[in-house]
């Protein structure tokens, strides 16, 4: 017993021996600071656990971490190939108050591809105009609160509890939502037509109205949908069920 006490010991001396903005647990979050960070171009975006994202469509591309002074330099960015990969590498936020949340604020010029496999909130704070974008939600729990004008997109979630809000225009969009996917789409003005596909667990809401559209359900899922679509094509293969909300 004494022995582990010692390995404990001499463990928290080495740890107490770093600044506190240079360890990755054992810290307070310090006062709330800001880091900014200009980079390369990419159009794809990676993003990691633990972190409130907000996307802001600008004429250059830049990162700004804003957290507590002892938690921003664990934000971690790589680019490669384009693609903007993002990881918070603080360990033991259990052990930290809400009200220290690390929030990254990323500054893009177009955007094609997200993977998403955050935990907190994702936000828009302008609306993104893109030619098509590709947005999956993997072994996120976070909620993506989206704003967009996009010609093609398509919306998908694997593994874990995706959660979309989504708002704007799109002239074809797909949605394919899996396991415990779920979400609120009736904001989204499609002018074409849509492909919407639930092998999830939870309900989610869509507008059909004045367009063509091909519904799957084959899960658990319900799908209610707002609109008169002007062509509906319905396949069942589950318990879920395409319900008439007007």
């Amino acid at each position: 017993m004494r022995q582990y006490a010692l390995y404990i010991f001499l463990g928290l001396v080495l740890v107490s021996c770093k600044k506190p903005e240079n360890r990755s647990c054992v810290k307070s979050a310090g006062e709330d600071t800001e880091l900014v960070h200009y980079v390369d171009p990419f159009n794809k975006l990676d993003i990691g656990p633990n972190m409130k994202i907000v996307l802001v469509q600008d004429t250059e591309e830049k990162i700004i971490v804003r957290g507590g002074k002892n938690l921003v330099n664990f934000v971690h960015f790589d680019i490669t190939d384009g693609t903007l990969t993002l990881k918070n590498e603080n360990k033991c936020n259990f052990l930290r108050s809400y009200k220290h949340e690390i929030e990254v604020e990323i500054h893009l010029v177009n955007l094609i591809n997200v993977l998403f496999k955050g935990t907190k909130e994702l936000t828009c704070s302008n609306q993104l105009n893109l030619s098509y974008l590709t947005f999956v939600i993997q072994e996120g729990a976070g909620t993506c609160h989206l704003n967009i004008n996009c010609n093609s997109l398509y919306l998908g979630s694997g593994f874990g509890w995706g959660n979309y809000v989504v708002k704007g225009n799109a002239n074809y969009v797909k949605i394919d939502l899996r396991d415990n996917g779920f979400g609120d789409f009736n904001g989204l003005q499609v002018q074409d037509s849509a492909t919407v596909i639930s092998a999830s667990s939870e309900k989610m809401e869509v507008n059909l109205d004045g367009i063509l559209a091909r519904v799957e359900t084959s899960s658990y899922g319900d799908i209610w949908y707002i609109g008169t679509p002007s062509f509906l094509e319905y396949n069942r293969y589950g318990e879920g069920e395409l319900i008439d909300k007007n």
